[in-house]
């Protein structure tokens, strides 16, 4: 986040994540009835905010898990991302973690971890789930709260 909108103006201060695009284009906003979010019962809070661009990191959720879970590849297409399996598996090394692989895979890996911010990696932006991380968040960037109840 530092290299990518700058650094936090307090000291010990944790991101704030939040949902830009949930599902897609046309299912943005998180339905937190959703299972997956809490659990049934739960009484949650949505927040619908306005903060400018320059202040917002924005990541395809997907791929952001990819690296944060598994430490996987993040491919550019599906043929890029067969053509590395192959040559994991031409070496016997597609079931090996990521901290026993050689250096040279594990550098690809890491460097592929930039397209999690190249929104039009892989698939229009339209049609991705994105998150979005930010320093802040002022009461005055709060458009609408809305109090929900999950199944």
């Amino acid at each position: 986040m530092n290299n990518r909108i700058g650094l936090c103006s307090e000291k010990e201060i944790s991101p704030i994540w939040a949902w830009y695009q949930w599902i897609d284009a046309k299912k943005n906003k998180p339905d937190l009835r959703f299972r997956c979010h809490q659990f049934p019962g739960t009484e949650s809070v949505r927040l619908t905010i306005k903060k400018p661009m320059s202040e917002i990191l924005l990541s395809d959720a997907v791929f952001w898990l990819h690296a944060y879970s598994y430490q996987a590849y993040v491919p550019s297409s599906d043929e890029e991302g067969n053509v590395f399996d192959l040559e994991l598996q031409e070496l016997g090394l597609e079931n090996e973690f990521f901290e026993n692989l050689p250096s040279n895979f594990q550098e690809r890996i890491v460097q592929s971890y930039d397209r999690i911010f190249d929104l039009n990696n892989y698939s229009d932006i339209s049609e991705k789930s994105l998150q979005a991380t930010f320093w802040s968040l002022k009461l005055s960037e709060v458009i609408k709260v809305e109090y929900l109840i999950a199944r």
